[in-house]
């Protein structure tokens, strides 16, 4: 397996015990035997172009061949001798090692192998002396020639892992600021506890704590982070009320603000405000290279709602209004705050590590339901055949086994759970009382439940479904804990289950095929259509991780020098150009395939006129075709669904000369084949598109266009082969 210098519990122990030996895609051919074509070399030269460390397998477990990806990376970290590794025993090197991880790597490859799984993935360190790393390793089984091979892939998740380690460390840093806020005896200390988190959670931003005074109907300004104090020694009261952070206050409603010009009522730009009830108001600046992210948005928002929780207790000992009472409430408040954002790190971890949705969803009940918190916890949808709400798992805290509160199959439109899932909006309900009841409520009684409350797991635009708790604590769903639950455990949820089915897409044999009719301006191929009169029809697309999409059209009916001239003044486009006689290249912002991309979905055809466009899609079996469109429809409204074909199931049983004839034309094959003879895909190149061009009487345009539609089916035949 990989090596990483100075990590003694990596999978890749005893790098230095395996072989020596180099491998190319020329040299090295399933089974050794000899090469006899070119449709495995093909294969083997694709392996070698692919970016991530990659390694294959015969049945013995002995390694037959590594893309160079998987040399440089071994002659990077200390193995530059002979870091091909061929001939080597990968099974018995695992088996061998001190680390858990290779270890297991062994036990689940060897499973792969026999047959009893379709895939194994598994996390594992890989240190330099110099930076922390990790990988995934991501094992598939595949037949050639009647032989059974494994195609091993390392993809780095360093930067995931160290974005987890932050949120974890934001997390704690809140936890301990918790419990220093239950400590206090006044709300001077409270401000400054509040200035010095935000120190520590965000060193450079300029944060001042304002305190509501009654004597004057003022802000004060009590306390700053180290950054607010470099800006001006005195903040200014403010008594405005047209102003942001009074409006705020007033309204209760975080605002963000993103403006160039300085706010007249503070010496900075301030851009986040948030209240903290009927206190003040927390105002953050944005006087730093980037905005608040997203998770640092929700951690600050629980970080004010405990400093108003905290607040409001000393607030009730100062008046001495219903002293034990309203102390003894927003103390347990604080007690279950702590302990649901100790759940909450509980549940990063456990849906990082569930390999299935199941094991995340039986992760989350059981982690949920583990703490003095809820006494049941359940994920659910309803069912697209009888409208009705279905439990897909649960768990109860203790020996309770409440069956009367799952949902039984029949529709319930008053439970709450049924009115999150239609609005997408979080709901509570508690004071349950005996008399003009529902059924679900009557149910919940019987239990002895009080409170009951339903989260949407929705992530980005995407609802998988909704969390469904109950506790006997009527008032357990207030205040910061169902901010926390909504703005943290929801989101966190949604994302995993998310991951969990993009997992599951990938490795999805079955598809459905989508016709959609497309009417609206900002698709840009829509736009230049109409403003040429031409038909535009994608050739290619190729997408950049991080970067505008490159997508490549014929053009019919327009000069394609005119189209790109038009193209660049359009909305969405970031540069055109010329490509031949008949097609040109726009680099899109906005682009039809990038919204697909994000639910596994694939552009199959897109062509567009003066009418509008229409495209062909394809969804894998376990995306709901449903929610597609309507994502679709949402971002480009006037879409409509034109026809829709049922499930297709690839054949996986097919030789690979039978998938390589049904994936290629024969000029695209023989494009292929004279390419790779020639050493065009070699390192480095040794002939050049035109040479090729010329040596099979075409032209060079010709040969390119042939060159990358065969590679890309190439490339999709290869990545979707068990």
């Amino acid at each position: 397996m990989k090596s990483g210098e100075g990590d003694g519990n990596s999978i890749d122990q005893g790098y230095d015990e395996v072989g020596r030996g180099e491998s190319s895609p020329s040299e090295i051919r399933p089974g050794g035997s000899p090469q006899n074509g070119h449709t495995e070399s093909s294969l083997f030269s694709i392996v070698e172009t692919l970016p991530s460390q990659t390694a294959i397998l015969d049945e013995t477990g002995e390694i037959i061949y590594t893309n160079t990806a998987w040399r440089e990376f071994a002659a990077e970290n200390g193995h530059e001798e002979s870091p091909g590794m061929v001939g080597v025993d990968y099974l018995s090197v695992c088996e061998d090692s001190e680390s858990d991880s290779a270890r297991h790597a062994s036990e689940g490859l060897r499973a792969l192998l026999d047959g009893e799984r379709r895939e194994f993935t598994i996390e594992y360190p890989c240190h330099s002396p110099t930076e922390k790393r990790w990988f995934e390793l991501q094992a598939t089984r595949f037949q050639a020639n009647g032989d059974t091979y494994l195609l091993l892939v390392h993809v780095e998740i360093t930067d995931r892992k160290l974005a987890i380690t932050q949120i974890n460390q934001l997390l704690d840093t809140l936890n301990t600021t918790i419990q220093d806020l239950l400590a206090v005896d006044s709300e001077q200390a409270v401000a400054d506890i509040t200035a010095r988190t935000l120190t520590s959670l965000f060193e450079s931003v300029v944060g001042v704590v304002y305190y509501y005074d009654e004597s004057n109907h003022a802000l004060e300004p009590r306390a700053k982070t180290r950054a607010a104090a470099t800006v001006t020694e005195e903040w200014p009261t403010i008594s405005d009320t047209d102003s942001i952070i009074w409006q705020t206050f007033a309204t209760q409603t975080p605002e963000r603000v993103q403006t160039d010009s300085t706010n007249p009522a503070t010496p900075i730009t301030g851009d986040f405000y948030l209240p903290i009830g009927s206190h003040g108001v927390i105002l953050l600046s944005s006087n730093r290279e980037t905005d608040c992210q997203e998770r640092e948005v929700e951690i600050l928002t629980a970080l004010a709602a405990s400093v108003e929780t905290v607040l409001d207790r000393l607030r009730a000992r100062q008046t001495q209004s219903n002293h034990d009472r309203v102390v003894e409430k927003k103390e347990d408040h604080m007690q279950r705050l702590q302990s649901l954002l100790q759940l909450v790190c509980d549940l990063t971890q456990e849906t990082i590590t569930g390999m299935t949705q199941r094991t995340v969803e039986e992760a989350v009940c059981e982690t949920l339901v583990s703490a003095d918190l809820f006494e049941v916890a359940w994920i659910g949808n309803v069912d697209e055949q009888t409208d009705a709400l279905v439990a897909r798992t649960w768990a109860a805290a203790g020996e309770r086994h409440p069956e009367g509160v799952l949902p039984d199959g029949t529709a319930d439109e008053t439970h709450p759970a049924m009115h999150v899932l239609e609005t997408g909006v979080m709901d509570t309900c508690r004071n349950f009382t005996a008399g003009d009841v529902s059924y679900w409520e009557s149910k919940a009684l019987e239990y002895g439940f009080h409170a009951c409350c339903a989260v949407p797991l929705v992530y980005r635009g995407w609802t998988h479904g909704v969390l469904t708790l109950y506790a006997d604590d009527e008032t357990a769903f207030e205040g910061p804990i169902k901010e926390v639950l909504e703005e943290l455990v929801g989101p966190l949820i949604a994302h995993a289950l998310s991951a969990q089915n993009r997992k599951r897409e990938l490795m999805s044999n079955q598809t459905t095929e989508l016709t959609l009719s497309l009417s609206n301006n900002c698709l840009p191929s829509i736009a230049l259509s109409r403003q040429l009169d031409c038909t535009l029809r994608v050739q290619r697309v190729v997408p950049r991780s991080e970067q505008p999409v490159v997508i490549s059209y014929a053009v019919e009916g327009a000069a394609p020098k005119r189209a790109v001239s038009v193209a660049r003044d359009l909305r969405g486009v970031e540069d055109a150009r010329v490509v031949d006689d008949d097609s040109i290249q726009l680099t899109q912002s906005i682009c039809l395939s990038e919204l697909l991309a994000e639910y596994g979905c694939q552009l199959r055809t897109f062509e567009s006129d003066e009418t509008g466009a229409r495209a062909t899609i394809s969804i894998p079996g376990v995306v709901d075709s449903n929610q597609v469109v309507a994502i679709i429809e949402e971002s480009y409204p006037g879409t409509e669904l034109l026809a829709k074909r049922g499930d297709r199931t690839v054949s996986d049983s097919r030789s690979p000369e039978t998938l390589l004839d049904e994936a290629l034309t024969d000029r695209q094959r023989e494009v292929l084949e004279a390419a790779f003879d020639a050493g065009y895909v070699a390192q480095p190149r040794k002939a050049s598109g035109q040479q090729i061009a010329t040596q099979l009487g075409i032209t060079q345009p010709t040969f390119n266009q042939h060159f990358w539609t065969g590679l890309q089916r190439l490339l999709n035949l290869l990545l979707a082969d068990d």
